[in-house]
């Protein structure tokens, strides 16, 4: 649970990057314009970024101009949960 809270308050707070084990990537297919990060184990983490609209802003795009953007986290669970 711990792991779980630095991560979310690092990525609310814009401080990237997060550690090279997270492994932060954005996500494709029924995912898209999602990222997902690695917790401990199997354990994932979910999110999004949108700016002042609700639209996704691109992962190339994200940690810039961060008071026009909103983090949306929306899935924890390990990869199977995830991704069945």
């Amino acid at each position: 649970m711990d792991e779980l809270k630095r991560l979310m308050g690092q990525i609310i707070a814009g401080n990237p990057p997060l550690p090279r084990s997270a492994d932060e990537h954005p996500l494709i297919s029924n995912w898209a314009g999602r990222i997902e990060c690695k917790l401990k184990g199997d354990q994932l983490l979910v999110y999004r970024i949108v700016d002042e609209d609700g639209n996704n802003i691109p992962f190339a795009e994200i940690y810039q101009d961060l008071d026009k953007q909103t983090v949306i986290f929306e899935a924890m669970g390990t990869h199977s949960d995830l991704f069945k």
